[in-house]
Protein backbone atom coordinates (compact mmCIF):
# COMPACT_ATOMS: atom_id res chain seq x y z
CA UNK A 1 0.00 0.00 0.00
CA UNK A 2 1.42 3.73 -0.14
CA UNK A 3 2.18 6.04 3.11
CA UNK A 4 2.25 9.61 2.70
CA UNK A 5 5.16 10.77 5.54
CA UNK A 6 3.99 14.11 4.74
CA UNK A 7 0.71 14.10 6.23
CA UNK A 8 -0.15 16.29 9.06
CA UNK A 9 3.11 17.86 8.59
CA UNK A 10 4.88 19.39 4.89
CA UNK A 11 1.35 19.62 3.19
CA UNK A 12 3.08 22.17 0.86
CA UNK A 13 6.39 20.87 0.45
CA UNK A 14 8.02 20.15 -2.88
CA UNK A 15 9.28 16.86 -1.76
CA UNK A 16 5.83 15.94 -0.66
CA UNK A 17 4.74 12.60 -2.10
CA UNK A 18 3.33 8.70 -1.14
CA UNK A 19 5.76 6.26 -1.10
CA UNK A 20 5.06 2.55 -1.33
CA UNK A 21 5.17 0.67 2.25
CA UNK A 22 5.59 -3.21 3.17
CA UNK A 23 3.35 -4.16 6.45
CA UNK A 24 4.56 -5.98 9.45
CA UNK A 25 2.26 -8.84 10.49
CA UNK A 26 3.30 -8.09 14.04
CA UNK A 27 3.58 -4.09 15.44
CA UNK A 28 6.72 -3.10 14.19
CA UNK A 29 5.96 0.52 16.07
CA UNK A 30 7.78 2.05 19.03
CA UNK A 31 10.23 4.67 19.86
CA UNK A 32 13.67 2.69 18.89
CA UNK A 33 17.16 4.06 20.28
CA UNK A 34 20.69 3.51 17.75
CA UNK A 35 21.32 0.42 19.93
CA UNK A 36 18.14 -0.93 18.89
CA UNK A 37 17.39 -0.44 15.12
CA UNK A 38 15.67 -3.21 13.43
CA UNK A 39 17.53 -5.59 11.28
CA UNK A 40 15.42 -5.30 8.25
CA UNK A 41 17.24 -1.57 8.46
CA UNK A 42 20.75 -2.28 8.81
CA UNK A 43 20.99 -5.10 6.73
CA UNK A 44 20.38 -2.98 3.41
CA UNK A 45 20.82 0.17 1.52
CA UNK A 46 18.81 3.03 2.43
CA UNK A 47 18.37 6.91 1.66
CA UNK A 48 17.89 9.40 4.40
CA UNK A 49 16.37 12.98 3.44
CA UNK A 50 16.73 15.30 6.37
CA UNK A 51 14.34 17.62 6.55
CA UNK A 52 13.31 21.32 8.76
CA UNK A 53 10.04 22.05 10.18
CA UNK A 54 9.00 23.58 7.19
CA UNK A 55 9.10 19.81 5.53
CA UNK A 56 12.30 21.59 2.99
CA UNK A 57 15.12 18.96 2.88
CA UNK A 58 18.27 20.34 4.32
CA UNK A 59 20.43 17.20 3.33
CA UNK A 60 20.06 13.81 1.90
CA UNK A 61 22.67 11.01 1.41
CA UNK A 62 22.43 7.15 0.40
CA UNK A 63 23.91 5.02 3.05
CA UNK A 64 24.73 1.43 4.20
CA UNK A 65 22.19 0.35 6.73
CA UNK A 66 25.18 -0.77 8.81
CA UNK A 67 26.12 2.53 9.20
CA UNK A 68 22.59 4.13 9.71
CA UNK A 69 22.81 4.72 13.61
CA UNK A 70 26.08 7.34 12.45
CA UNK A 71 24.24 8.93 9.52
CA UNK A 72 20.78 9.69 11.54
CA UNK A 73 23.17 10.82 14.46
CA UNK A 74 24.85 13.28 12.08
CA UNK A 75 22.00 14.11 10.39
CA UNK A 76 19.66 15.30 13.45
CA UNK A 77 22.53 17.27 14.47
CA UNK A 78 22.57 19.39 11.52
CA UNK A 79 21.07 22.76 12.46
CA UNK A 80 17.71 23.28 11.57
CA UNK A 81 16.51 19.55 10.44
CA UNK A 82 13.46 18.57 12.52
CA UNK A 83 13.19 15.25 11.45
CA UNK A 84 14.86 11.88 8.48
CA UNK A 85 13.23 10.44 6.20
CA UNK A 86 14.50 6.56 6.14
CA UNK A 87 13.70 4.96 2.59
CA UNK A 88 15.04 1.65 0.77
CA UNK A 89 17.46 3.02 -1.55
CA UNK A 90 16.32 0.99 -4.51
CA UNK A 91 12.58 0.49 -4.73
CA UNK A 92 12.54 4.14 -2.69
CA UNK A 93 10.05 2.55 -0.36
CA UNK A 94 9.37 4.36 2.75
CA UNK A 95 10.86 2.94 6.02
CA UNK A 96 10.49 4.82 9.20
CA UNK A 97 10.59 8.48 10.20
CA UNK A 98 13.56 9.63 12.47
CA UNK A 99 13.32 12.78 15.23
CA UNK A 100 15.64 13.79 18.26
CA UNK A 101 14.13 12.34 21.90
CA UNK A 102 12.27 15.00 23.20
CA UNK A 103 14.11 16.58 26.31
Amino acid sequence: MSYDPFEGFGEHSPYRSASPIFLHRHDCSGRLDAARLPDQLTRRRLSLRAFDTEAMMLDGRVVDGSDLAAALDELLRVDGVDRVHVHNAGPGCFAAVATTAPA
